[in-house]
């Protein structure tokens, strides 16, 4: 069996930015709003349809964005009179972005419920050895009576749903088949 690295889904992204305005304050704010965009959709990518997110995001006032973070970092932060650039770290609220997205019909599977109203999570496994990866972990999972959807592949990446209550048992199956669980 080959090994496959599994990780549950986390919403982080990096960005930097340099902005030149009339005030300093008001070039900072410009490049948080210029960093949250691009962060947001860079975060939400792998777990949405790509020009619906776009236009979502597009369409959205920076304050309704704005709630999708969590979490701000500013590291290496610089000013000149009408000047601001530093390196931004944002956490997303996966919860808020889930519901933000199925708002404005961005089809996603961050979260979803199955027709039994049982919440679902997805997990992003990186695949090494193509579909058979895949493949001999879905032998394991059926074996183990885990309901699984394949949500995506792209990039030697494949997003699958499982139920959250069967977390524990994908975990488990994932180290059967010789998985590398990332936290």
């Amino acid at each position: 069996m080959s090994p496959v690295t599994l990780f549950a889904v986390e919403l982080v992204g990096n960005a930097s930015v340099n902005v030149t305005s009339d005030t300093a304050a008001t070039a900072k704010n410009m490049a948080m709003v210029e960093a949250r965009r691009q962060i947001i959709s860079e975060s939400l990518a792998p777990f949405a349809i790509g020009s619906e997110l776009s236009a979502a995001i597009k369409d959205s006032p920076d304050d309704v964005l704005a709630n999708l973070v969590a979490t701000t970092n500013i590291v290496g932060e610089k000013t000149s009179a009408t000047t601001y650039s530093a390196d931004i770290k944002m956490t997303i609220d996966s919860e808020i972005a889930a519901q933000w997205m199925t708002e404005n019909n961005v089809e996603n599977w961050i979260r979803e419920s199955d027709p039994a109203n049982s919440e679902r999570t997805s997990v992003v496994i990186q695949l090494r050895n193509g579909l058979r990866d895949i493949i001999e972990l879905g032998k394991i999972l059926r074996t183990r009576k885990i309901g699984w959807k394949v949500k995506r592949i792209s990039d030697g990446m494949v997003t699958i749903s499982v139920p959250a209550a069967n977390r524990a048992g994908l975990i488990a199956a994932a180290r059967t088949a010789g998985v590398i669980v990332i936290q």
